[in-house]
């Protein structure tokens, strides 16, 4: 019988980790671990293997495939934790998505707030990882490899470098997971690039922005670069403050693009020291951050810039962030988070118009007051295809 349980990443945003058993072989589908935002977040930070090993496994060592589709934390948080587990599964993933996973898993405690590490993270040995990165595999994109009963291939997802969706052909059902994606281009990353004739059965969608006011609490890209557009040209300085490092490092990236293209003023972008030492981890990877514009913090540079100057940190009451903040001669505007980079409510529904799967399962999503897609997709399509939000830890039939 062909199932699906999202052990984590389900009806929440965070965790993401997904069981698929297709034609007699499990796979799993990320492997990822909660962001703790508070100290009161009392959730346990690995998804619920324990579920999947007590009502559906003997063990993760039953596991014949792991996909991870792409480096963000909440998508390879445990990877360590499953490789140790699943002896059997060789772990896929495309080249930029293994290093840039190899990069986080050692700088997690750099990504996030240190009063929020969680334990298992702090403790995390360099020789888990070591073992956990060994074990992945480079997959190109576009190409089709054969397993037993079934066939996998990734395809460009968006939303981050490296980032891939998974296509997998059974004689039964084709199965597509999308894992996070854009629907447009951004300076980083192109917009998702699937065939125009791919047959999809089962359509596994990760649909942050399904609820709500169609969009994601964070701020729209569009808007973002707009606002941060006219505060340049009226000589205002900005300060960014971003809960994850990786991801403002990938900002930082966005920015300087857009500098370089023309689209935004060519201002010098300062980050603190945090950020500095993931800037420095991707430097080691060939992955180039700092530039003619995007500078390190050096008080006498920032206490002397007459110019408007965009400002990047994870902590708005470190030192270095205090000193610039009580100088009176550097007024900022503050702004609370970047850009959401996944696919927006529309693409989503342009996804499944265009695919036509059976079923549709929306998870990495938040049930919300406001728009729904669920009634939007049903009252222009209804009766053509199922579609539900997937509660975590329950099996599903396909």
């Amino acid at each position: 019988m062909n199932q699906f349980m999202a052990l984590g990443g389900g009806n929440e945003v965070g965790a993401s980790s997904y069981y698929l058993t297709l034609d007699g072989v499990n796979i799993l589908l990320d492997c990822g671990a909660r962001v703790y935002s508070s100290l009161r977040d009392r959730r346990p930070i690995y998804p619920a293997y324990e579920t999947l090993t007590s009502k559906v496994l003997d063990g993760l060592f039953e596991l014949d495939l792991i996909f991870i589709s792409h480096s963000h934390y909440d998508h390879i948080g445990s990877l360590p934790h499953v490789a140790k587990q699943a002896i059997n599964a060789p772990i896929y993933a495309t080249h930029t998505t293994k290093e840039f996973t190899d990069l986080q898993l050692r700088t997690l405690k750099l990504g996030m707030s240190e009063k929020h590490t969680p334990k298992k993270i702090r403790e995390l040995k360099e020789t888990e990882i070591d073992s956990a990165i060994d074990k992945v595999i480079d997959l190109s994109y576009d190409k089709t490899y054969p397993y037993k009963n079934i066939s996998y291939t990734f395809y460009a997802s968006g939303h981050i470098s490296g980032g891939a969706m998974v296509y997998i052909q059974s004689k039964d059902m084709n199965v597509l997971y999308t894992g996070d994606f854009s629907d447009q281009d951004y300076p980083l990353t192109p917009s998702y690039n699937l065939p125009k004739n791919l047959k999809v059965d089962v359509l596994i969608m990760s649909a942050t922005k399904a609820f709500g006011k169609y969009k994601d609490i964070s701020y729209d890209y569009n808007e973002l670069i707009y606002d941060t557009h006219v505060m340049l040209n009226q000589k205002k300085n900005i300060m960014f403050k971003l809960f994850n490092l990786t991801k403002g490092i990938e900002f930082i990236k966005i920015l300087d693009g857009l500098m370089e293209k023309g689209d935004l003023p060519k201002v010098t972008i300062y980050m603190n020291h945090r950020l500095e030492k993931i800037a420095d981890a991707y430097e080691d990877i060939d992955f180039s951050v700092f530039s003619e514009r995007v500078r390190r913090h050096t008080d006498n540079l920032i206490h002397k810039q007459k110019k408007p100057f965009i400002y990047i940190t994870d902590d708005l009451k470190c030192a270095e962030v205090r000193r610039i903040l009580d100088n009176k001669q550097n007024q900022f505007e503050t702004i609370n988070d970047g850009p959401s980079l996944h696919c927006s409510y529309e693409g989503l529904k342009t996804l499944v118009y265009k695919y036509r799967p059976k079923k549709v399962l929306l998870v990495h999503t938040t049930p919300r007051p406001g728009g729904n897609i669920i009634d939007d997709l049903n009252k222009y399509a209804k009766d053509q295809f199922e579609i539900e939000v997937v509660e975590n830890e329950k099996l599903y039939n396909l």
